[in-house]
């Protein structure tokens, strides 16, 4: 055999295996996709372990049973995965929602459970600038037998109430898209409630603006506030409540986050006059003399 090809065979022989090793390490030097998954699930099941702990001391101090909290818990992992599509809530962990969405309006049905055994018959709420459904599609899966009608003025937040309603099968639930200036003159809506609530829509005067035409004459307006805020702006609303037909009658605190629930109760009907046309209340807010 010529001196050259068994020189060729030899490197052959020899580059081989090293070729072969190399092709095959390659892929088992990897990570296994799986191990990531499972690790993040482990990390997210932490994370969220103190913010499900807080929600069921909430659920058991207003008698909410598992089924209602799981519901609840469903309602935290829709707005999550709709947000991904609609960019319904800049919160973007689940935690962050129980908390500060779920719980918070968990807060509400102390003062609400008091009207409803007032009230004859099903308790009529409605939840003003409601954004994707809080705290109303909260108060409509704890107390199922209560008509909860959300109003917002954003159609992709009415589109995810819809969903919510099919999704957790809520025969409690109304959705209105609409300004609540204009829903406000409504016949339809006009002192038809035992309760309106708002969570985070505006400052007092316009919160009373917007709101207290919707309830009826004996009803109540539960606006939730910070404390500080609160003090202030309830000091500069006293003259526009009384013109709306309402009277101030508490702002109690609800927590050690300092938040509190301002009530006013409508005593007498609002002059037709109010709410103003859209965007007008927010422009120039009820003042003192007008």
């Amino acid at each position: 055999m010529a001196p050259w090809l068994t020189a060729c065979r030899i490197a052959f022989a020899v580059s081989l295996p090293t070729q072969c090793a190399r092709h095959v390490l390659r892929p088992t030097c990897r990570p296994p996709p799986r191990r990531r998954v499972a690790l993040r699930a482990c990390v997210t099941q932490q994370s969220i372990a103190p913010a499900l702990a807080v929600l069921r001391r909430a659920a058991d101090s207003q008698r909410l049973d598992v089924a209602r909290l799981n519901s609840l818990v469903r309602l935290a992992d829709l707005l999550l995965s709709e947000s991904k599509r609609y960019n319904l809530t800049a919160i973007r962990t689940r935690d962050t929602v129980l908390l500060k969405h779920i719980v918070d309006a968990l807060s509400l049905l102390q003062v609400l459970d008091a009207e409803a055994a007032a009230a004859p018959g099903a308790l009529r709420v409605v939840d003003v600038g409601t954004g994707a459904g809080f705290p109303g599609l909260v108060l409509a899966i704890a107390r199922p037998q209560w008509d909860v009608t959300l109003l917002e003025a954003a159609r992709k937040k009415t589109r995810f109430h819809d969903i919510v309603e099919r999704e957790l099968a809520l025969r409690n639930v109304t959705s209105v898209w609409g300004r609540a200036e204009e829903v406000g003159q409504s016949k339809m809506h006009r002192g038809r409630y035992d309760a309106v609530v708002a969570r985070s829509l505006a400052e007092m005067r316009v919160c009373c603006e917007l709101c207290v035409p919707l309830a009826k004459v004996g009803g109540v307006f539960f606006a939730q506030k910070s404390v500080g805020a609160g003090a202030e702006e309830i000091a500069a609303a006293k003259e526009a409540i009384r013109r709306l037909g309402g009277k101030l009658e508490d702002a109690e605190e609800i927590d050690r986050r300092k938040k509190c629930i301002v009530a006013v109760r409508k005593v007498k009907a609002t002059p037709r006059a109010f709410p103003r046309l859209p965007g007008v209340p927010k422009k120039t807010p009820l003042r003192d003399r007008e």
